[in-house]
């Protein structure tokens, strides 16, 4: 008889989707939501492009995708035209190509960016290689996504001083410098003013307005009234004009600045009143001649936000704390009062806010909760570190692990912000 093993076929080679190339972005972003749906993924590091981006096989998937960790940013590598890269952006590339190439990963996809590029966790060996990149000051964290282990591991490379922190002191100082380019101090012998707030934002930023702004909004109005029965077709605004706005929930016209657009749907805050809303084309109208601009009549919302202090990552603490400042404007019916301690060329007002019934600060009652914290470039307030002490000592909420750790996001933030303000100045 004939040994039927000779005769056996090899199965055919198993066909694997190569979504990893620009090629190929329709069919990535197709396959996103069945690869997120799954969970956690093992897989094989085929590529590595930097020290955070990958080419990942999922075997069960027969497919092969561009992977990048989320949270963080790795320093970027020279380009083939000669272009250099940042510092340190080889040293992390090198550093991930040796302990992932080739090498069994776990991952979980959580995201996808507008190229189609996967973004997620990835585990080596049980240990998410975010955090160790981190740690070792091979990346920082790129303001998304963040995690109190993150979050952690970057603090650890900042205190040593590690790779991409050796020069953590200097920028820093650079930091301070933005700052003091950014604001204006205001002499203290303005005093306080009542001021309404009709907007908040969140526990610390809010849109305000002074005493004077109602018969403004009257006249505002009936100009916009009367202006609304003549529609005009073919509007296309951009974002940052300002223009007339039909508000979705009262069908009133409004001012507003276009902030961004997406085919005909446009977003706009309102900028006497602070609130935002989503706008079809039809709903919006140039302000013409008859309409008070911005510049005749400055807008009736100004942005408020309490100085010197932050608040909380925690999501149940910035609830508690958005509970503690809704109870004291509801109260109030909206009035309280306020100091403007120092502005930004921006426009945004920093002040020390008060209840007009018991005259309490609102950053010191948030402080002495532990539901708020001094930023870190202000450390030294009068009466507000005692606050803060207070907590402290007594382990509350922010503080009930002890000394929180903290951050400088808020610096790094900020200083962001100046550089943006001046290119947009220039």
């Amino acid at each position: 008889p004939r040994d039927a093993r000779a005769s056996a076929q090899p199965p055919p080679p198993r066909h694997v989707n190569d979504v990893s190339q620009s090629s190929a972005q329709a069919q990535a972003k197709q396959m996103f939501t069945m690869l997120q749906r799954a969970g956690k993924h093992q897989g094989v590091v085929q590529h590595v492009v930097n020290g955070a981006r990958f080419k990942v096989l999922i075997p069960r998937q027969s497919c092969v995708v561009a992977f990048a960790l989320s949270g963080i940013r790795c320093p970027t590598t020279g380009r083939r035209d000669g272009e250099p890269g940042e510092p340190y952006g080889e040293d992390a590339y090198l550093f991930t190509r040796d302990k992932c190439l080739q090498h069994d990963v776990e991952l979980e996809i959580t995201g996808q960016d507008k190229i189609g590029t996967m973004i997620g966790k990835l585990w080596l060996h049980r240990k998410d290689h975010a955090v160790t990149l981190l740690s070792e000051g091979y990346a920082r964290l790129s303001g998304r996504d963040s995690t109190p282990e993150l979050e952690e591991a970057e603090q650890q490379a900042q205190a040593k001083r590690l790779r991409t922190w050796e020069n953590y002191d200097a920028e820093l100082d650079a930091m301070r410098a933005a700052e003091a380019v950014a604001e204006i101090e205001i002499a203290s012998a303005g005093g306080e003013e009542e001021v309404t707030v009709v907007e908040m934002v969140d526990p610390v930023l809010f849109y305000v307005q002074a005493a004077s702004a109602p018969k403004q909004l009257d006249f505002i109005g009936a100009r916009l009234s009367e202006m609304s029965k003549a529609p005009q077709a073919g509007f296309r605004p951009k974002p940052g004009d300002v223009v007339a706005a039909k508000f979705s929930q009262d069908g009133d016209w409004y001012r507003a600045r276009v902030e961004d657009r997406k085919g005909d749907d446009y977003k706009v805050l309102f900028v006497d009143y602070g609130n935002s809303d989503t706008c079809a084309v039809g709903d919006l109208l140039p302000l013409g001649g008859a309409v008070p601009s911005l510049a005749s009549c400055p807008a009736q919302a100004a942005e408020y936000k309490l100085a010197h202090i932050k608040l909380p990552r925690d999501d149940d603490l910035l609830y508690e704390a958005a509970g503690v400042v809704q109870d004291i404007l509801g109260a109030s019916g909206g009035k309280v009062r306020a100091k403007v301690e120092y502005r930004e060329r921006s426009g945004r007002h920093h002040v020390t806010m008060s209840d007009p019934a018991s005259g309490e600060s609102i950053s010191a009652l948030l402080l002495r909760s532990g539901l708020a914290k001094l930023e870190r470039r202000k450390q030294d307030v009068e009466g507000l570190k005692d606050e803060q002490d207070k907590a402290k000592r007594a382990h509350l909420n922010i503080w009930r692990y002890g000394d929180a750790a903290d951050s400088d996001d808020e610096d790094k933030f900020f200083a962001q912000d100046v550089a943006k303000a001046k290119a947009a100045r220039k």
